[in-house]
């Protein structure tokens, strides 16, 4: 019984490791990469700098 929650927890844990990977190199080769930096990296300095205010 527990050997199947093992099982489910690794799989559950690195899938979204590998995907995270394969999103990552589709941002590096360039194929979205524009569309998604550019929105983050506006609304991240509003966002960093009102707590310290």
């Amino acid at each position: 019984g527990q050997f199947v929650w093992l099982v489910t927890d690794i799989i559950f844990i690195v899938w979204p490791l590998t995907s995270l990977q394969g999103n990552f190199r589709r941002a590096v080769s360039g194929e979205y990469g524009l569309t998604y930096m550019k929105p983050v990296s506006t609304l991240t300095p509003p966002v960093i700098s009102s707590p310290n205010r």
